[in-house]
């Protein structure tokens, strides 16, 4: 975490320092072009006279008047610019220091809600195991005892994976492991093998997947999580019969694919679909429901993103189901 917050605020500075130079750049550009102007206009200045009729008194006072005009000029403009380099540096300064609030204040509260998560299973697990272990419990209640720790640590397990997965691909040095494949087999194959555990859990599957190949280099491994972050969140939040939606689409204009996962429950409440994408958004309202982390879309946009695409919940208006995420991936040239 550590590296992280170095990474960003590494980036937050060579920002500064990047924008600090292209402004002195272009100050500079217009400064030179400015002064070219001027010595335009001196020149034309000395064109409406006739040396003949001139003394040499009246050739130094005017070359004099000139070198006065030439050095005001040059002076207002070095100390514009001047000004200029001074105020653009606080104004960039203020920012850099407020965009480092907001990073740091995002890691406490990431620490805070991370912290809160772990301390619920843990409380229970502890609680219920010195019961046990103090026999206070009866003889006929120690399996539901023993089956609520059990649960709690699975529940415990699934915490720290997701939290690992998240700092794994936060970190600045996160690649994806890319082979080619083809990505309608992939997401065909990933369906039918959720196939049979979705229908004993009630719910059914709408599918709509092209036979038409469509080549790419993609992490498999990654890929195949954000599906399944994606499908998990639904079933948690959905009971049966929910249909679950899953299409995949070629948009030849842009070679892309378009892969749409939704779902027709209760949809997403309002106040959550802008943040939706978040770290722990969802997990501050698990905390009331007991329902998983709030990582698992942000991890999901993380991969998604490092694949080059991008994934977006679709507004009411553009779809009739009650939930539709779209992930739209690019493929190589002459993949398709």
């Amino acid at each position: 975490m550590k590296k992280a917050k170095s990474f960003k605020q590494r980036n937050l500075y060579l920002r500064l320092v990047g924008s600090y130079v292209f402004f002195l750049l272009m100050a500079g550009i217009i400064f030179l072009g400015t002064l070219a102007e001027l010595m335009h206009i001196v020149d034309h200045y000395y064109d409406d006279f006739e040396y003949e009729t001139l003394t040499v008194a009246q050739l130094d006072a005017m070359e004099q008047q000139v070198n006065n005009i030439i050095s005001f000029a040059f002076g207002g403009m070095l100390l514009a610019f001047l000004l200029l380099s001074i105020i653009f540096a606080i104004v960039m300064g203020r920012r850099i220091r407020n965009e480092e609030r907001a990073v740091e204040a995002a890691r406490q509260k990431m620490l805070a809600d991370i912290s809160h998560d772990l301390k619920t299973p843990i409380t229970v697990i502890q609680g219920y195991s010195k019961a046990i272990a103090d026999g206070i419990v009866p003889e006929e209640n120690r399996e539901k005892y023993l089956n609520t720790i059990y649960q709690k640590s699975n529940h415990l397990a699934d915490l720290i994976n997701a939290f690992y997965d998240y700092s794994r691909l936060e970190h600045p040095q996160f690649r994806l492991k890319t082979e080619p494949g083809d990505l309608s087999e992939y997401l065909r194959e990933y369906v039918a093998g959720k196939y049979e555990e979705l229908e004993l859990a009630g719910y059914e599957l709408d599918v709509d997947i092209p036979e038409q190949p469509m080549y790419m280099p993609f992490d498999h491994l990654e890929l195949r999580r954000v599906f399944e972050n994606i499908i998990s969140n639904t079933i948690k939040h959905n009971a049966p019969p929910t249909t679950l939606y899953v299409s995949m689409e070629y948009i030849k204009e842009k070679r892309h694919v378009r892969i749409r996962l939704g779902d027709d429950g209760s949809g997403i409440p309002e106040h959550l679909r802008e943040h939706l994408f978040d770290p722990f958004v969802v997990g501050d309202e698990s905390r009331n429901s007991k329902h998983g982390t709030g990582l698992g879309l942000s991890v999901a946009r993380r991969v998604v993103e490092a694949h080059g695409g991008s994934i977006r919940l679709l507004e009411p208006e553009e779809t009739s189901w009650s939930t539709m995420y779209e992930i739209v991936l690019p493929l190589n040239r002459g993949s398709v």
